[in-house]
């Protein structure tokens, strides 16, 4: 971030005599008339526990506790009334004289930032919170009855069973997190579960930060057209079989449902997404997002697992308020992929709040059962690329969104498919 770009908070009027002192060679007596942050009564308002603010003011923060003793510096002197500007400059000058080291300003500006609009957001709602909103009237309970539930159907030709063990459908209003193995082919579900979505005559917002627009329209086009995904990649179809292929009518229905998103747009500027796609399509759309980790928020803290935790906590806030299922791509950590490792809620890369967030949770991977427990199989990676066998295990299913267990699948590779795979019982005779 360069200082040009920068929106300099205004000079206070003690500032500007400093100046002026300075510009006239009295550096000295200017410094002794600067007000110091632990003597000014102005600065730090009075409150029950302000001793404990002079210490940090006075003393600083170490490495380890400086974002976190920012936060609470910067929480403190909003809460207290003052101008969020004086305050940043309060905290500027405290984070260069008294922190070993400095924060880095661009990562402290991020902090404050943070402050100023969790503070702005619990003003907000203080200031708007209604009683009579906490109780139930005849009206309410049945207009909310009509109006919110909602079950969107994915199955089309190819997914009948899995829709069925996920109760009909994605429901509005959930929030579900997809995770897998490498080459599992979680982006091939994802995408099959949209089109299908798509086909239903529902719409679709697909975020792809992993692949990109072209990669998920020549998947759908070699699921749909006589031509396999290399025929795509390798650029081997003219023009007229490409407009060909765009005339099918599953194609044209897809394009007409399906929005590609591969740029980075703030979580919390969805809502506005959400608003043009009723206006363009006359329903809400499905959101579908892959991956969870490479989405952004504003103000997002710098600790990885505070940063997870708040795009968490904005997709199943986004889900619920708009009352849309929202399906997103996760990793595993990469322990939990090893040849023998048991697989669990705990496999996942993300933080620990992913568990109570989601209200389904499931794991794509090659897998054998041993005494209850999903353990992932010896060379696995070999086994899926020969026979294209996966199972999809449902770890949580809370909140009408199905069941738990194991749910058969097979890949196609060529055709870009995620199908049903039928088991074979075998039953010894007597």
């Amino acid at each position: 971030l360069s200082i040009f770009e920068m929106d300099p908070a205004e000079c206070e009027p003690w500032m500007i005599d400093y100046l002026k002192e300075v510009s006239n060679g009295s550096r000295k007596s200017a410094i002794e008339k600067a007000p110091k942050l632990s003597d000014n009564p102005d600065t730090v308002k009075k409150s029950g526990n302000g001793d404990s603010y002079v210490n940090i003011l006075r003393k600083g923060a170490v490495e380890g506790m400086r974002n976190h003793t920012a936060t609470k510096l910067i929480g403190h002197f909003l809460k207290a009334g003052n101008d969020k500007a004086v305050v940043w400059e309060i905290v500027k000058q405290w984070n260069a004289d008294k922190n070993t080291p400095a924060l880095n300003e661009t990562e402290l500006r991020q902090t404050f930032n943070s402050v100023v609009r969790l503070e702005s957001q619990n003003k907000s709602q203080q200031e708007r919170i209604d009683v009579a909103d906490f109780f139930d009237t005849t009206e309410r309970i049945i207009t909310e009855h009509d109006e919110s539930f909602i079950k969107i159907p994915f199955s089309a030709d190819n997914l009948a069973n899995l829709e069925t063990y996920m109760n009909g459908g994605l429901i509005g209003g959930r929030f579900y997190l997809l995770g897998g193995i490498p080459s599992a082919s979680k982006t091939m579900l994802a995408n099959n579960i949209a089109d299908n979505i798509c086909l239903n005559g529902h719409p679709v917002l697909f975020f792809s930060y992993d692949d990109g627009r072209a990669e998920l329209r020549y998947r759908t086009f070699a699921r749909f057209s006589k031509s396999g995904i290399e025929d795509f990649n390798q650029n081997r179809l003219d023009k007229s079989q490409i407009k060909k292929i765009c005339s099918d009518r599953n194609i044209r229905k897809i394009r007409n449902l399906k929005g590609v998103i591969e740029g980075t747009i703030n979580v919390e500027k969805w809502d506005n997404l959400i608003e043009q796609v009723i206006k363009l399509k006359g329903m809400p759309p499905v959101i579908i997002v892959d991956y969870l980790r490479k989405l952004r928020t504003e103000g997002g803290a710098s600790d990885e697992r505070l940063r997870v935790d708040g795009i968490l906590s904005n997709l199943t806030g986004l889900a619920k308020k708009q009352n849309i299922p929202i399906l997103a791509i996760s990793e595993l950590a990469r322990d939990s992929y090893k040849s023998g490792q048991r697989l669990s809620m705990a496999s996942f890369k993300e933080s620990g709040t992913i568990e109570y967030e989601a209200s389904w949770l499931g794991i794509l991977a090659a897998v054998e059962e041993r005494d209850g427990q999903y353990m992932v199989k010896n060379d696995w990676e070999k086994m899926i690329q020969q026979d294209g066998n996966i199972d999809l295990i449902v770890f949580k299913a809370k909140r009408g969104t199905g069941v738990t267990g194991k749910i058969p699948l097979k890949v196609d590779r060529d055709k870009m498919i995620v199908s049903d795979r039928v088991v074979e019982l075998h039953v010894e005779e007597p």
